[in-house]
């Protein structure tokens, strides 16, 4: 734990299966005064106070794996936050949104399913057990972001437009914008194949469908989606002079804009009332904590 000038305040847990211990932690958000880990390693969520004493815990799916920016909490207030998780029954998998607040589940319900029109996603195996969900930054992919009340914001990146769903499919708004497109970097391109090739090495035995990714000559229009507690949609998008975050209020309309954020695409963004926080990782494999202060002009 840091404070606000990057002073080591104090630091907990180590690997293992008991109390205040870990084995592959995805994500961490704050409800209230209680930080939970969601730790599919040990397949449960951890609840820890503000000084980082073990207090108790919750169920979590275990042994899935892929991508920490999708497989994570989704923070929508101070107080709420909602989980990805995975539940199996009778060989099915159903995908759900579980809503944690201070005091343990809020509610629970199904993620509604969007069928991308080019769905070009890898999907592995492992005879173990092991599930890896993979997509390269360079194709268009499917972003979802749960919001209050059960609606989530949806949207297919190969174009600027999203959808706010409400709890029973239906379209509640639109937010569109002309977009031109952008070609693929070969540095964009190398740098996506990294995360499918470490499962492969870990899990050699694993089948993957398809077998790998195929490039596209133009990039998505969007890189992410983002809610903060206020209710604000963060939309990330590619411009041909550059990446920058568009931010929309609860009513959809425009709010402002602020430059892109040099992060690892594995682990979103965090935004916390006026605080931006990310992660980034240098050439030479160091990982590197950022704090930024939100600033909106008065005039």
């Amino acid at each position: 734990m840091f404070d606000t000038d990057g002073t080591l305040v104090t630091e907990f847990g180590r690997e293992g299966q008991g109390p205040g211990e870990f084995m592959r932690i995805y994500s961490i958000a704050w409800v209230g005064e209680t930080l939970l880990t969601l730790d599919f390693g040990n397949g449960r969520i951890g609840e820890l106070s503000a000084d980082g004493e073990w207090v108790g815990q919750r169920p979590a799916p275990g042994r899935v794996s892929g991508s920490a920016s999708m497989l994570r909490f989704y923070p929508v207030s101070d107080d709420l936050v909602i989980q990805w998780s995975l539940r199996s029954e009778d060989g099915r998998s159903q995908r759900l949104w579980i809503e944690h607040g201070p005091d343990g589940v809020v509610g629970e319900w199904p993620q509604e399913r969007f069928d991308p029109p080019d769905d070009r996603g890898v999907v592995c195996n492992d005879p173990s057990g092991v599930i890896g969900f993979y997509g390269h930054p360079a194709d268009p992919k499917m972003y979802r972001h749960p919001t209050t009340e059960g609606r989530e914001y949806i949207s297919w990146s190969a174009s600027y437009r999203v959808a706010l769903v409400g709890a029973e499919g239906d379209t509640l708004r639109v937010i569109e914008r002309e977009q031109a497109p952008v070609p693929v970097s070969d540095s964009v391109w190398e740098a996506g194949l990294g995360e499918l090739a470490t499962f492969r090495e870990n899990y050699p035995d694993a089948s993957c469908n398809p077998r790998g990714f195929e490039r596209p000559a133009v990039g998505p229009a969007l890189r992410n989606l983002l809610v903060d507690a206020a209710g604000r949609l963060w939309v990330e998008d590619i411009t041909p002079n550059g990446i920058r975050w568009e931010i929309f209020g609860a009513d959809g309309r425009l709010v402002g804009s602020l430059p892109a954020i040099d992060y690892d695409d594995d682990i979103a963004p965090s935004i916390r009332g006026d605080l931006l926080a990310w992660r980034s990782t240098d050439e030479l494999g160091v990982h590197y904590a950022h704090l930024a202060r939100i600033v909106v002009p008065t005039n």
